[in-house]
């Protein structure tokens, strides 16, 4: 699933959230529970640079990604 269709569907409730692995960390777009906000997560393997770039931006060929999602069975 690519990360516009993931985020659809964290926003209307049956996701949960939409990772994506890469090879020097891993990104995660979830809602905040309190806030109601999309908000993406970024966890990285040694790199401070990964996470840098992370967080500036998603290239396309991360947005056009297939995301690794977790459904939201209470939906």
């Amino acid at each position: 699933m690519d990360i516009f269709d993931a985020m659809k569907g964290i926003t209307i409730g049956v996701l949960k959230w939409a990772e994506l692995e890469l090879p020097d960390g891993t990104i995660r777009m979830e809602l905040d529970a309190d806030n109601r906000n999309l908000v993406k997560r970024v966890r990285h393997h040694g790199d401070d640079r990964f996470y840098k770039a992370a967080f500036q931006g998603l290239t396309r060929s991360e947005y056009e990604a297939n995301w690794t999602v977790e459904p939201n069975y209470q939906y």
